[in-house]
């Protein structure tokens, strides 16, 4: 558990990678963590995205009104975690209702 979501992770030397089920939230609850959100669509789910202030990369998937799913990359030294995010979130999204 990463606060009210059920979350699983991975950390690697390079980068670290989470994906959190949040059941009781949308994407209306999305916050920015410290950047600006912008909305997306990540296969047929609406989506937002967003840099937070410690430079991860958070792509939240809008499953319901009140339930979503966050994937999250923290970057390596200098890298974009952003396109790994997404490439994250696109093998996610497909098994998502």
């Amino acid at each position: 558990m990463i606060g009210t979501a059920h979350a699983c992770d991975f950390d690697s030397a390079d980068f670290a990678m989470i994906v959190a089920i949040r059941t009781n939230v949308g994407l209306q609850g999305f916050t920015s963590a410290g950047g600006t959100a912008q909305n997306t669509t990540v296969g047929t789910h609406q989506a937002k995205q967003v840099i937070d202030s410690a430079g991860s990369c958070i792509i939240g998937i809008g499953v319901s009104d009140s339930s979503r799913v966050d994937v999250t990359v923290q970057p390596g030294a200098s890298e974009d975690p952003c396109p790994a995010a997404l490439k994250l979130a696109n093998i996610v999204e497909p098994k998502l209702p």
